[in-house]
């Protein structure tokens, strides 16, 4: 019965010591399986003769017996446990293997985004310098404009002197015709007598006055025809 016992037990812990080779083994390679074909015969198997090899022990080595099944019971449930924990975290590792997917597209698209970015700064730069040019362009070509305008507003003064100079000259040319033709009028006229003068409406005439002659002032006092 000892015999029994002793298989028992080694089937036990041949299963207890395959399962945890299967989770090293497991977390290496995901795809790896339990082998239900050997664990659970071996498990099943080795309990039933260590129960049995158990029943034919005496009470002191029963007892003891009944403690180590324990402990294998326990054993077992901290391995389920185990196992339970390794799902979730397998679980889990996928989740962030989504999420490492998911950053990694947005990190490639936000370095195509920074690529196009990149590019339209570069055409913007080329626009810029661009604009420079045109800018300094129409600086110089506003610099010509000024003097341009410098001069042309420099002939408009001296056109001007000079049109205040011939309209000076105009109006000292005409001030002298008036002047001439004044003379001219006032030598045009003439009287023979007073009588002639007074018909015409003329006297007294006065020195400087049209048709003024001295026979028509005969006491010389610059009025004739009194």
């Amino acid at each position: 019965m000892e015999a029994i016992l002793l298989v028992g037990l080694l089937a036990l812990m041949y299963s207890v010591i395959y399962f945890f080779i299967f989770l090293i083994k497991k977390l290496r390679n995901k795809e790896h399986t339990l082998s239900k074909k050997k664990f659970y015969p071996l498990l099943i198997g080795g309990l039933t003769l260590f129960l049995i090899g158990v029943t034919f022990l005496d009470t002191g080595i029963q007892a003891k017996l009944e403690e180590e099944v324990l402990k294998n019971e326990q054993l077992m449930q901290q391995l389920l446990d185990l196992q339970e924990k390794y799902d979730e975290s397998a679980l889990h590792l996928e989740e962030l293997n989504d999420q490492v997917l998911i950053y990694e597209t947005e990190i490639e698209e936000m370095k195509n985004e920074n690529k196009a970015l990149a590019k339209e700064h570069v055409s913007f730069q080329r626009i810029v310098k661009e604009l420079e040019k045109d800018n300094q362009a129409y600086l110089d070509e506003l610099t010509v404009l000024g003097s341009e305008n410098k001069r042309l507003l420099s002939e408009v003064k001296e056109l001007k002197e000079k049109q205040s100079i011939q309209v000076a000259s105009l109006n000292q040319t005409s001030s002298s015709s008036t002047n001439t033709t004044a003379s001219t009028n006032n030598s045009n006229v003439y009287y023979k007598n007073c009588t002639e003068a007074r018909a015409a409406g003329a006297a007294p005439i006065r020195r400087g006055e049209p048709g003024y002659a001295k026979h028509l002032d005969r006491d010389g006092d610059g009025i004739g025809c009194e």
